[in-house]
């Protein structure tokens, strides 16, 4: 398999496949976006500094990543009553207040890798309720950010569920 990264080989390379029959293009927005990167790095820097921690949830949508991570001493635990260390990472997606006050509560203290799309989501969320109107989030019900924009606005968004995601 060959690689091509440079835009201007792309051209050429489509055309051409090697002894495999394959080529792959990289585009130049390829990998993760900032926000994952920040997570990832607030969590290795945070390990770094204390040693062994845990995140709230896994990190990032990546299980090659949560592996690495794992391997490094930074792994997932499923809820706040579940972390055994002194230090937490909030995963990417951001968690709801009440989880931020139970890790108050518990001594746990978090490191924030919430991204900050995310967070001004939440927030915004929450502006919008306190003014009076009706929140909808489109997404599935289940997923991360989802449950902490719902956090955030008190359970009171209406969640739905796209018809044709694109």
């Amino acid at each position: 398999m060959s690689v091509v990264d440079d835009t201007k080989e792309m051209a050429t390379a489509s055309m051409s496949l090697d002894d495999s029959g394959f080529v792959v293009i990289v585009g130049e927005s390829a990998g993760f976006c900032w926000g994952v990167e920040r997570a990832i790095n607030i969590a290795r820097d945070t390990a770094g500094k204390v040693g062994r921690v845990e995140t709230v949830g896994q990190l990032v949508h990546n299980t090659r990543v949560v592996g690495d991570l794992a391997r490094e001493g930074i792994t997932a635990v499923s809820d706040v009553g579940s972390v055994e260390t002194e230090t937490a990472v909030v995963r990417t997606h951001g968690l709801p207040p009440a989880v931020l006050e139970e890790a108050k509560r518990r001594g746990v203290r978090l490191v924030d890798a919430t991204c900050p799309t995310v967070a001004m989501v939440q927030k915004r969320a929450r502006q919008l309720l306190d003014e009076g109107y009706q929140v909808f989030i489109v997404g599935k019900r289940d997923h991360p950010e989802v449950i902490g924009v719902q956090g955030w606005v008190e359970g009171k968004a209406t969640v739905k569920l796209a018809e044709n995601p694109q």
